[in-house]
């Protein structure tokens, strides 16, 4: 039988230590994946394409681990421009962005595909890569894109200014914290004891 006096202070003791303990880590280990689809180009459904003297290529996250809790900015990878002409080269197509998750659980989706349209050159850039701005939600994770350039669009950086786009992202726990989950047992067993006594005296 337990004590009066345990169920009477551990149920305060338990939400002070909710208040007072700092919030737990929520560990995401994840990689991305990148297509380029295209138009006219050469290696459409890959993550490297050439349009003439262009090249643009994906470079993906091979492994990459941050806090999310609640949330935090992450990088989704880059998009590389090489460019040997000043003359401005049309482009188009689409990107497709997955993401593959490994912890706190396993899985993976598309993140989001953009839209690939205007032009390059060596030393100039009217490119745009616009996103649908969508969520992926892998066993608690949430992933959406953050798109600093232009709304929900990223502006492709030319070759003269360092030729690479990093594409950013926001990673969401919507996982419970332990000690919610600590407190929600303490209050069902509680409650099961409060019902036990009562059948007792019945």
């Amino acid at each position: 039988m337990i004590p009066r006096v345990l169920i009477k202070f551990a149920l305060p003791a338990a939400a002070l230590a909710a208040i007072v303990l700092p919030a737990q880590a929520t560990t995401v280990n994840y990689s991305t994946t990148g297509v380029i689809t295209c138009a006219g180009c050469t290696g459409s459904g890959t993550d490297s394409v050439t349009f003439g003297p262009l090249t643009m290529t994906y470079i993906p996250i091979a492994a990459g681990t941050v806090n999310a809790n609640p949330t935090t900015n992450a990088s989704a990878g880059e998009i590389r421009i090489t460019d040997t002409s000043t003359a401005n080269t049309p482009i188009n197509g689409t990107f497709a962005l997955s993401i593959n998750q490994t912890a706190p659980s396993a899985g993976s989706g598309p993140l989001d595909s953009g839209t690939l349209t205007g032009s390059l050159a060596s030393n100039n850039s009217t490119a745009i890569l616009t996103f649908t701005d969508s969520t992926l939600n892998l066993g608690g994770i949430e992933y959406q894109l953050d798109s600093f350039s232009f709304g929900t669009s990223y502006v492709l950086v030319p070759p003269s200014s360092g030729g690479i786009t990093s594409l950013e992202m926001n990673v969401t726990s919507t996982l419970p914290e332990p000690t919610f989950m600590a407190l929600t047992a303490f209050g069902f067993a509680g409650m099961g004891v409060v019902a036990f006594r009562r059948r007792r005296r019945a």
